[in-house]
C-alpha cells in the first residue's frame, strides 16, 4: 500500500481543519446561538455559511471513511469498525439532515404552518443535541480500543487515542462543545499526518 493512495485523505484532513473552526467562528459571531429567534431565523434562510457546513460534513464523511481503510488497510485492525461507522452515519445524518432542513425551510418555509415551523426547529435541536452525544460515545470508544490495539505503541495512534477520548468527553458534557472549535483540528492534524507517514513507518515510544 503506497502513501500516496492517503495523500487525497491527508490534503481533506488538513482543510477540515481549517474550515471547521472557521464554520463556528462564523456562526458563533453571526449571533445565531443568542436567542431562540436568532436561531430559528438561520434556519429558515440560506447563506454562506451553510454551504461551508454541507462542504465540512462531506470532508468530515470522507475523512473517517479513509480513517477506517487505512486502520484496516495498513494496521489490519478492524477492531475500530464500530465506533468508526456510527461516526460515519452520525455525521452524515448531522450534516446532511441539518442542511436539507434549512434548504427546504428556505425554499418552501413561508408556505409551511406554524406546526411545521416548530416541527423543524425541534427536529434541528434534537438532532444537534442527540448528535453530540453519539459522537461523544462513539469517540471514547474509538480511543479506548486504539489504546487497546497491538500498535498501541504508535506515537500516532496513541496521540489520536487520548485527543479522541478527550474529544468524547467533551461532547458528552453538551454544555462544553464549543471546546471542539480547538479540541477536533488537532484530532485533525493527528489524522493528516497518520494518512501522510510512510505505510512502514512505525513509531514506538
Amino acid at each position: 500500500m503506497n502513501n500516496s493512495d492517503y495523500t487525497l485523505p491527508g490534503i481533506a484532513a488538513i482543510a477540515l481543519a481549517i474550515l471547521f473552526p472557521i464554520y463556528w467562528i462564523i456562526a458563533i459571531s453571526s449571533g445565531i446561538f443568542d436567542s431562540g429567534i436568532n436561531f430559528y431565523q438561520s434556519t429558515t434562510e440560506l447563506t454562506f455559511s451553510d454551504l461551508l457546513f454541507a462542504v465540512v460534513g462531506l470532508l468530515t464523511v470522507y475523512v473517517y471513511l479513509c480513517l477506517k481503510r487505512i486502520l484496516n488497510d495498513q494496521f489490519s485492525f478492524s477492531g475500530v469498525n464500530l465506533p468508526l461507522n456510527i461516526l460515519i452515519v452520525c455525521s452524515a445524518i448531522y450534516f446532511f439532515c441539518l442542511a436539507g432542513l434549512d434548504l427546504v425551510m428556505a425554499i418552501f418555509g413561508d408556505g409551511l404552518g406554524l406546526s411545521v415551523h416548530k416541527f423543524v426547529l425541534n427536529t434541528n435541536l434534537s438532532i444537534g443535541i442527540g448528535s453530540l452525544f453519539i459522537f461523544g460515545v462513539a469517540d471514547i470508544l474509538l480511543g479506548v480500543l486504539l489504546l487497546k490495539s497491538p500498535h498501541s505503541q504508535s506515537i500516532i495512534l496513541k496521540s489520536l487515542a487520548i485527543v479522541v477520548i478527550i474529544q468524547g468527553v467533551i461532547e458528552i458534557t453538551v454544555i462544553f462543545s464549543f471546546a471542539l472549535i480547538a479540541v477536533f483540528p488537532v484530532t485533525l492534524v493527528i489524522l493528516a499526518v497518520l494518512f501522510m507517514r510512510r505505510p512502514d513507518e512505525l513509531e514506538v515510544i
